[in-house]
This record gives C-alpha cells, structure tokens and sequence, in this order.
C-alpha cells in the first residue's frame, strides 16, 4: 500500500532509501540533490504522483502476494524504521513495502515499465539496477536486516512476476552512510543548498501549504516580475502557434514518406513511437473497491494577474469600485 500522510510528514526530518538514490547520483528519475534538499529544509504538500509510481501503488498487493505465495514466508507490511546504529544513527529511516516475520529480512516491491525492465536479469538472482540495490542497502541498514527481496512487475510483451534477493554488504553500506551523511551535514544541518539550487524548485513552491484567505503586500520589485511573466506569456502563447503551423508544413512536406532528406544530408523523420501505460479507468471499472483505496483526492493552483480595484466616490456620495488596468489571462498552473 502507498505509504501514509502521517508517514509523509516524517520525510522531512530523515533520509529516505529514494533520497540516497538520487544523492548518489543513480536514480533514473528527475528529482536531483536540490530537489532532496528542499523537501528537508522547505516541506510542502505532496506533489501529484506520475503514473508509473500510481502502477505500482495499485500492483504492490499483488507482488506481495505473489512473494507470499512463493516463499511460503509470513510479512508484516508497511513498517517504518529509523536507523538504530552507526554514523546514520537516528538520520536514516526507511519505509519498508514488508518485513519477513521472524527472519532478518525485507521485502520490496517494483514495478518496472517496458524499457526499466531491461536492467533486470534472471529470477533468483541478484540483478536489479543500481539504485534498487542502493535503496535496498538502506532499507537493510535502517532495519538490521541481512538480505533483501526485490518482488518485480515487469512490463514487456507479457507482464511477469519475478523475485530477486540481493545480500547485505557492509562495505556498500558504508559507503551509503558515509556520502548520505556527509551531504546531509554540508547541506540539511549547515543550510547551504547544493550548488545551482539556491532557488526552492517550482514544484515545491507551488505546494507549499498556505493559509486561506492570507494576503499581503508585494514590493515593486515583484511587481516588475510580474509584468514580465505576463510578456513571456505572450510570446510563449504566441510561439506555440508559430511552432504548430511550422510542424503542419513539415508533416505536410513529408507526404506518405517516413523520411525525408535535407539538402544538406540531415533527415526529416516522423517516427513510431510505442509505449506502456497503466489504464486507470479499465482498472477503476474491474476492480472499484482496489481503486478507490488507492485513489487520494488532490488539488491544484492557478497563478494570475487580476486587476487592481481602486476605491472612489460617486457623484452622488455613494461609495462605489473602479477597476483598473486590464486582466492580462495570464495563467500558470502551479
């Protein structure tokens, strides 16, 4: 199951096995070392999560299941565990898919689309991509554990179940300890943002909690801001619609033909391109009570430019609103 809210709230105070994956620089996502900094030091509502990480949300009952089945091993699911031991003491914590009841061992379950799939090799072993066995390593230190199983849904041209064990190795925990904590001492204890991220990311920004109804007053210099955030919107607005038609005559140049050859030797192709995604809707119809266990309500804000109201006096003594300036439709969601 997805972890909870109030496991979410605890985030900020530690580090996570996903945070050490992208610390090391061996997360195959977007989030970056700012990204990890900013969730400690400025923690904002949870962002909407893509749609692989909603697949495996709704797959891991099935995995676990699955893990159960072949093992024969009894698990305790979703248990959250703080670092008891060593320089990570009381830093590290883990939020572990299932725990093995009675042996040292953790369970944790991936989905793994048609091209991750790749990085995986044969049931059994110990094959998985670097930054699951960085995350299981942390997991293994954060709970004393000696081995680790990886349950994986693989996505291809059938969908399969494999299991993997991956051994603890002290020397790579180590290691993890000793990076995890030397960056969270430089950057989360010291307040000094990692280099090229002194500015929170938008998405944070934008899900920051804040209090209904709150105004206050901006400084001319934001002001300037936002009169060239209204321009960039103008001329992003105005350039998609050039970059539409330019796209239409391409495609129109092209004809019936896939390729075609510029005179100077470089090539116009329209490619096929062929993809995986979880249908959510055909899950929603076949399974409504799965789906709504996994499914969070969740909301979004929009950032624009109103007009100014400017209070005056009526010629005959009523107060009365004039408004000023023209709304620009300048919008952003945030």
């Amino acid at each position: 199951m997805p972890i909870t809210k109030k496991q979410r709230q605890k985030r900020p105070a530690y580090l996570g096995s996903s945070d050490l994956a992208v610390i090391l620089r061996v997360s195959p996502y977007k989030a970056t070392a700012g990204d990890i900094y900013w969730s400690k030091k400025a923690p904002a509502g949870e962002p909407e999560h893509p749609d692989f990480m909603a697949v495996g949300n709704y797959l891991e009952d099935a995995l676990l299941q699955y893990f159960r089945d072949e093992t024969g091993n009894k698990i305790v699911r979703n248990q959250f565990r703080v670092a008891f031991t060593g320089r990570g003491k009381g830093v590290f914590a883990a939020n572990c898919d299932a725990i093995v009841q009675d042996k040292p061992e953790i369970v944790e379950a991936k989905y793994a689309n048609a091209e991750n799939a790749k990085e995986y090799g044969e049931q059994g072993s110990d094959q998985v991509p670097v930054h699951v066995v960085v995350q299981v390593h942390h997991q293994m230190y954060c709970t004393g554990a000696e081995r680790a199983w990886v349950v994986t849904g693989l996505a291809g041209f059938a969908f399969t179940m494999r299991i993997y064990c991956v051994h603890r190795s002290e020397s790579l925990i180590k290691t993890i300890v000793g990076k995890g904590m030397d960056w969270w001492e430089k950057h989360v204890v010291a307040g000094v943002p990692p280099e090229g991220a002194e500015t929170p990311p938008i998405d944070f920004l934008s899900h920051i909690e804040r209090k209904p109804g709150s105004v206050i007053d901006l400084t001319a210099d934001v002001q300037v801001v936002a009169e060239e955030f209204e321009k960039a919107k103008d001329l992003e607005k105005e350039w998609d619609n050039k970059a539409t038609g330019l796209r239409t005559k391409l495609l129109q140049s092209l004809g019936k033909a896939e390729v075609g050859r510029f005179p100077d030797g470089r090539t116009l192709e329209f490619q096929a391109r062929t993809t995986s995604r979880f249908d959510k809707r055909m899950f929603t119809a076949d399974h409504p009570d799965l789906a709504a266990q996994y499914t969070e309500e969740s909301g979004y804000r929009t950032l624009i430019i109103k007009k100014a109201k400017i209070q005056g006096v009526a010629t005959d003594g009523k107060e009365t609103t004039q408004t000023t300036g023209a709304n620009t439709g300048a919008t952003a969601a945030a």
